[in-house]
């Protein structure tokens, strides 16, 4: 066998792993693209869009003489962002309060979603307390 010969089969052994590389690509995105193209679609839609039921601003209530009898008040809400945690129970110190589950929050915390509500409408003492955490 000549020098030549290794050459060429050389040559040709590269091409034919490079065209199982290609071909393995190919097959790769057919099955992404055609096979699992609903999938992909869902999961997008999920990350990207969202229905938020937001509240009106309610009108200051007053009296004949222009004197207020009631106000809206804006209140804070906790939330976290669970893939940005490094310790999943970490919010849930939060909780820690007469009358709150501490299991159901890591649970929900856990469930994978990007973004989840600790407690809507919270206090300005729950807000100090988170504020304290962080």
């Amino acid at each position: 066998m000549s020098g030549e010969d290794r050459f060429r089969r050389r040559v040709v052994a590269v091409l034919v792993v490079v065209a199982a590389c290609v071909l393995g690509l190919a097959a790769r995105l057919v099955y992404i693209q055609l096979v699992r193209a609903e999938h992909y679609r869902n999961k997008a839609l999920g990350q990207h869009e969202a229905t938020v039921h937001l509240l009106g601003q309610r009108g200051t209530i007053t009296d004949r003489n222009g004197e207020e009898l009631a106000v809206s008040v804006e209140l804070d809400s906790a939330y976290v962002h669970p893939r940005q945690l490094l310790d999943a129970a970490a919010p849930c110190g939060v909780s820690r309060r007469p009358g709150s589950r501490r299991r159901p929050l890591v649970r929900r915390v856990n469930q994978g979603k990007p973004f989840v509500w600790i407690k809507r409408k919270i206090s300005p003492a729950e807000r100090r307390a988170i504020e304290r955490l962080a």
